[in-house]
């Protein structure tokens, strides 16, 4: 039979490395997660296209702004690009609807 003290001091050991073998699940668990997290960081960073604008028919939607008559058909925005496909008058009383494309950087 042991000595009570070294029964407590088996205990304490015990517990240190129960201890130890959950913070080391602990640290794994964050590791991944932090590995998970830069992955689709950088697949965001990479994409053109973090959400898409579609009309819902050919005629497209009206914009505003400074240019009167113009239409969004396609518009996809991402990280680095701007892009928006639509249609704008011929000229600034014609009621011809020509298709335009624009894409800005930042």
């Amino acid at each position: 039979m042991l000595p009570a003290s070294a029964i407590a001091a088996l205990k304490i050991i015990i517990f240190k490395q129960k201890n130890v073998i959950f913070e080391r699940r602990i640290l794994f668990g964050c590791t991944a997660l932090v590995g998970l997290s830069v992955c689709i960081w950088s697949v965001a960073i990479g994409a053109d296209h973090w959400f898409i604008l579609k009309s819902p028919n050919n005629q497209g939607l009206p914009l505003g702004g400074n240019k009167i008559g113009r239409k969004l058909i396609y518009k996809h925005v991402g990280l680095w690009r701007n892009c928006i496909d639509g249609l704008e008058p011929k000229s600034e009383n014609s009621t011809n609807l020509v298709h335009y494309s624009k894409c800005d950087l930042f």
